[in-house]
């Protein structure tokens, strides 16, 4: 991989998940330890579900790849590992406040 691809893989899931994710964290939890634990634990696993929902998608014998039209494929290829990306940053989250004593996404 060459070192521009990874430059700019980083910086679309640091400058486009991540960052707004701690922006809305800190402006709803007020505590910015907390609000950090909550936007990594967020950004980890809607990352990890988006890129698993890609794999299964895009694999030759999927239901999405097997539409005569591609751009239909797609967009629902697409559309699916987004709705993938928000279940495993929800999913990621429940799981981390069930493994901390205090559940970071409380308000104070």
């Amino acid at each position: 991989m060459d070192s521009f691809n990874f430059f700019l893989r980083a910086w679309l899931l640091g400058g486009m998940v991540f960052i707004p994710v701690f922006v809305i964290a800190l402006a709803l939890i007020r505590a910015p330890v907390r609000a950090l634990m909550v936007s990594i634990a967020f950004t980890l696993g809607g990352s990890l579900a988006f890129a698993t929902a890609l794999l299964i998608g895009s694999r030759p014998g999927s239901a999405l790849r097997s539409l005569p039209d591609t751009l239909l494929g797609d967009s629902l290829q697409l559309l699916y590992a987004c709705a993938a990306a928000i279940g495993g940053g929800v999913l990621a989250l429940f799981v981390f406040s069930k493994i901390v004593k205090t559940p970071p996404a409380q308000r104070f």
